[in-house]
């Protein structure tokens, strides 16, 4: 039994090493409408908004499993880590529906897959990644372990994108810099 339980492993495991595949481009963000609002920005400051200086953000993500992954930056011009992920507050950690809680993306150390943030509230291995339509989600992890829808949302006015558990609360909250829900594609360069 052990033998066969051990045996199932390994396949699973070089089956997914045999299937493993990195894909490398720039992060394209598409608005509600379907419209490209342009590509993830490679400032000094992070990649947390539309770049307009003609220098998008290389990424590579490898699909060695099935669950969530972590993108890379290829092309930083910000300091490492070269992981993007996202952060928390240490007093708001969790997205949830009915809450105006936001997570920054930023660059993060790495983190394991599925799992809550870490000490310093963040998490890399949290994309998803469609070979087909090369589309990326982001999940959220809370710090119990529980995954709360989590959005793409970005506020034009301030050229910031970041994670939200509900959007319209946000909005709700913060009218005066109002975020809509947009999605990343990953665009071969």
């Amino acid at each position: 039994m052990v033998f066969s339980r051990a045996f199932a492993v390994t396949v699973v495991f070089l089956t997914a090493l045999v299937n493993a595949a990195t894909y490398t481009g720039k992060v394209q963000v598409i608005n509600g409408e379907g419209s490209s609002n342009g590509f993830l920005k490679n400032w000094n400051s992070g990649f947390d908004g539309v770049d307009y200086g003609g220098n998008p953000l290389l990424v590579s993500i490898t699909t060695n499993s099935t669950g969530p992954l972590n993108l890379v930056a290829i092309n930083a011009v910000f300091p490492p880590p070269y992981y993007l992920g996202a952060q928390s507050s240490s007093y708001h950690p969790n997205l949830a529906p009915g809450s105006d809680v936001i997570v920054a993306l930023t660059n993060v150390n790495p983190t394991s897959p599925g799992a809550p943030p870490d000490a310093s509230y963040s998490e890399s291995a949290i994309w998803y990644f469609d070979t087909v339509t090369k589309k990326l989600t982001p999940q959220w992890i809370n710090t119990d372990g529980s995954r709360p829808a989590t959005y793409i949302a970005y506020d034009i006015k301030y050229n910031k994108i970041f994670l939200s558990g509900d959007v319209n609360a946000y909005n709700a909250v913060f009218n005066w810099k109002p975020a809509s829900p947009v999605s990343f594609y990953l665009v071969s360069n």
